[in-house]
């Protein structure tokens, strides 16, 4: 049972990253690492200077945050049980000191709140017991495949964890969405409010050419990787919140956020030319932004729209 509000008050149990990503992998068809042994790590993996962790040493030197260790240690101690023949990414929804035994609508019920959402479910369902009995529970949903290094994979979506197999210290699942139609079905109003919601995106949608889907997706000379990054860690950060502001103020906050980066990393340089070249990508930056306001806007509302649908079936 899924839950969108807050069980009794309760914030959020705990964060690693702005996705509450964690990656592993244990396969001897990889020469980076070089070792063929399981390995864990946050996105830091990708880093030019990866964060890879083999022990809890390496936790410890990679992740200077406490609540972080704690967290990675238990995912390298007892996910490293599963049959590892490939690059997994995931979501973690609990380790067992997350787990909250409380009453909800009368009945008693498990919960955790990895992030937004509450899950809770009935403590005398079979479900309850095998979440309370494991040490940890992942949500897997991306795959690495290729070589020969690590930094040569390629992503893919839709990860079968089917493959991994089962161990008791950890409950697992994949983020494939499993076909239950005839068994769960929406209310008319329900059925009314998605139709309505999918109605208003495709109106947005047609306010949006294809060239902003272009930079969206890969960018251009003037707008980069870190553009893109700040914009989608803009978006993640108000939902996280629960923020969703009108989308011209989105627009705004966004171009204070893009100046505030390009600002600390343009300090970050001890060259003058550095610094000069770096300013004015941040000039016009900003410029593009302030031009591409209507079109940022009109995405930010699509996206707005899909959450409102995709809220209403998460929820059923």
């Amino acid at each position: 049972m899924l839950l969108e509000n807050e069980i009794h008050g309760s914030k959020s149990l705990f964060y690693l990253d702005e996705q509450n990503d964690l990656l592993y992998y244990a396969s001897n068809s990889y020469k980076d690492p070089g070792t063929g042994k399981f390995f864990e790590g946050t996105k830091g993996v990708f880093a030019r200077n990866p964060k890879i962790n083999f022990t809890d040493r390496d936790i410890e030197e990679n992740h200077p945050a406490e609540g972080l260790q704690k967290k990675l240690k238990v995912a390298l101690k007892y996910l490293k049980g599963l049959n590892w023949n490939t690059v997994a990414q995931g979501d973690m929804l609990y380790t067992k000191e997350d787990l909250q035994t409380m009453a909800l609508n009368g009945e008693k019920v498990i919960a955790f709140k990895p992030n937004t959402i509450v899950y809770a479910v009935p403590t005398d369902s079979e479900l309850a017991s095998k979440i309370t009995n494991a040490e940890i529970g992942i949500v897997w949903h991306t795959e690495y495949a290729g070589g020969p290094t690590l930094a040569d994979t390629t992503a893919t979506f839709g990860f079968d964890s089917s493959g991994l197999g089962e161990t008791p210290n950890v409950w697992h699942r994949d983020a494939i969405i499993k076909d239950l139609s005839g068994t769960v079905t929406l209310t008319q109003e329900e059925n009314d409010d998605v139709m309505s919601a999918i109605s208003d995106a495709n109106t947005y949608l047609q306010k949006i050419d294809a060239q902003t889907f272009k930079w969206l997706e890969k960018g251009n000379d003037l707008i980069g990787k870190d553009f893109l990054q700040q914009l989608k860690a803009h978006v993640n950060n108000n939902i996280r919140a629960g923020a969703f502001d009108e989308p011209t103020k989105f627009a705004q906050g966004f171009v204070q956020k893009y100046t505030d980066f390009m600002q600390k990393k343009i300090d970050g340089y001890k060259t003058q030319a550095k610094q000069d070249e770096f300013n004015d990508k941040l000039v016009q930056g900003v410029k593009f932004i302030k031009e591409h306001v209507p079109a940022i806007v009109a995405v930010y509302d699509l996206y707005l729209k899909i959450i409102q649908a995709k809220v209403i079936i998460v929820k059923k």
